[in-house]
């Protein structure tokens, strides 16, 4: 029986027994070779893209809880420039924030106010426009002292944007090709 098998997958299958020819091996790596080619770059930019979103969709993370905070608590909550997540500081929105009740001094992070969050900074390369306050307060009704625009980039990509509004609303959308 089993001479019958191996007789049978020898006369249907004559290629059964053997491996690749060289041809075949160098055929097939020659067009894996042009597909990755055309495929990492692609997958480069999209890679950035998402991360640019990503780091931008973290900073409105940190202004949604500082919203939602100020209403929830009823007083005043802000969110600060701050490269060293102690102190705030003018050192751009990509070096990292600190989310905190703000009891006392408007965007300062003094003795009794309570950190609510700290935010690490963004990827090294990656920059947050200058277009924007130092700090970003929300009174007990949830509007913000101030409205702006903050583009998240890297020279070369796609940006993503982030928009707060005089009413607290904030929105996120993508932006043109970063210089």
């Amino acid at each position: 029986m089993v001479d019958y098998v191996q007789a049978m997958n020898s006369a249907c299958h004559p290629k059964l027994k053997r491996g690749f020819t060289l041809v075949e091996l160098l055929v097939s790596l020659t067009i894996l070779g042009i597909l990755t080619s055309v495929a990492v770059p692609s997958l480069t930019a999209l890679l950035i893209k998402y991360r640019l979103s990503n780091e931008n969709t973290s900073l409105m993370m940190d202004f949604v809880l500082a919203r939602g905070e100020a209403v929830n608590r009823g007083t005043t909550v802000s969110v600060c420039q701050s490269a060293d997540g102690v102190t705030c500081s003018a050192a751009g929105w990509a070096a990292g924030r600190i989310v905190f009740v703000d009891q006392a001094t408007p965007g300062v992070v003094d003795p009794g106010d309570v950190v609510l969050r700290v935010s690490p900074p963004t990827r090294t390369g990656d920059t947050m426009n200058p277009n924007a306050p130092i700090y970003l307060t929300y009174n007990a009704i949830g509007s913000p002292n101030a409205n702006f625009t903050i583009t998240t980039c890297q020279s070369n990509y796609v940006g993503s944007q982030l928009i707060v509004y005089p009413s607290g609303r904030i929105r996120a959308m993508k932006a043109g090709v970063c210089p």
